[in-house]
């Protein structure tokens, strides 16, 4: 829309409408009618940050897991080994003004997006995630970083996460501190379908006795996904952690299944790697190269001519890796059943660039 700030004018509509406007009209900010001191508290200065989410801006990981959960209709026990996908935008949703009260003063919000798919992999033959990929979970939402208040109320800064997902009700959830305490599988204490020597129970895969011989589904397991977790991290080089605890009581909801309750934990961890250099290959100074290793696509952009011995060189490379623990209890009728999830994700692709800490010593 074109208009103009001189009293008495009119303006013009893209439609081709026109408004009038009163003498002493002018557009501006509305809040600058009361002054800069308008309210006791002031507005944040600076851009929103984005605290620990700088970590995931852009990036995205993939890798793999398991969840279990109950189908209402014959509370049989479901149990998936899937692969995900979990893929975060740029920082898009910058600088949201969130209005303060009374005394309170403004904060300004700043959310990563996200985009989560989960297939699931389960193969009753090998009892192995090498099954063909079949879509059980898709979400999409935003993770939101809340800057510290020093009035009414004071605390610092905090995460929230947004989420929806088509088979379910969108929730909103907020970290908060102190993280919640672990919860049972078990909602019964005694289930038999949690026990993987019960071959009539009802739970599907309802024979787990392939699965039980390569560890991907144990009782451990199932009555404590984090096992699966640790297993994996026996074989990484975990140097770093930023632990993140969410949790959130959901709204009553007209669904089928409810998320009476969500505790997610996520581990923001930097992992080291010793990537190998192409062996015999020489590396022009500024010139990238692709290696993949490890299920990363790594581009290697050395700051200098580098000949690499024929029998194999490597550079120490610092990766930013995922791993989270959710616990939704899902609200069927009158029971509340846990849906447990635990994975474990890499970066699909990283950069060393020519300053990149790992050149030295090369």
């Amino acid at each position: 829309m074109s208009y103009s700030d001189t009293p008495g004018s009119s303006s013009k509509l893209s439609s081709g409408q026109r408004i009038s406007v009163p003498d002493g009209w002018k557009w501006t900010d509305a809040d600058s009618r009361y002054g800069d001191d308008y309210r006791s508290g002031s507005k944040q200065d600076g851009d929103a940050p984005l605290g620990i989410l700088t970590y995931l801006e852009g990036k995205k990981f993939v890798g793999g897991g398991s969840s279990s959960a109950k189908t209402p209709n014959n509370n049989a026990l479901e149990i998936n080994l899937f692969q995900e996908t979990l893929t975060f935008s740029t920082a898009t949703v910058q600088s949201i003004p969130n209005r303060g009260f009374k005394c309170q003063g403004d904060i300004c919000l700043n959310a990563i997006m996200y985009l989560q798919t989960v297939n699931d992999v389960t193969n009753c033959q090998t009892g192995l995630p090498d099954g063909s990929p079949s879509l059980i979970h898709a979400e999409n939402g935003m993770f939101i970083h809340v800057p510290a208040t020093d009035k009414n109320p004071v605390v610092g800064a905090t995460i929230g996460r947004l989420g929806s997902i088509p088979t379910a009700c969108p929730s909103t959830s907020k970290a908060w501190s102190p993280p919640p305490p672990p919860r049972s599988t078990d909602p019964l204490e005694v289930f038999p379908a949690l026990v993987a020597a019960n071959n009539d129970t009802a739970r599907i895969p309802q024979v787990l006795d392939i699965f039980v011989k390569t560890g991907t589904i144990t009782d451990e397991i199932m009555a404590d996904p984090t096992n699966v977790l640790r297993a994996v991290n026996q074989t990484r080089n975990i140097l770093n952690t930023i632990t993140l605890t969410i949790s959130t009581n959901a709204q009553a909801a007209n669904g089928n299944a409810s998320a009476a309750s969500v505790d997610f934990t996520l581990w923001i961890e930097t992992v080291g790697y010793q990537v190998p250099l192409p062996a015999g290959a020489t590396m022009n100074a500024g010139k990238a190269v692709t290696v993949p290793f490890e299920g990363i696509t790594y581009t290697l952009t050395p700051p200098k001519d580098i000949v690499v011995p024929a029998g194999g060189q490597s550079i120490p490379v610092q990766v930013t890796e995922l791993q989270y623990f959710q616990m939704v209890m899902l609200q069927f009728g009158i029971l509340s059943w846990p849906h447990p999830t635990v994975s474990t994700l890499k970066p699909d692709a990283w950069s060393v660039d020519q300053g990149d800490d790992a050149w030295k010593g090369v």
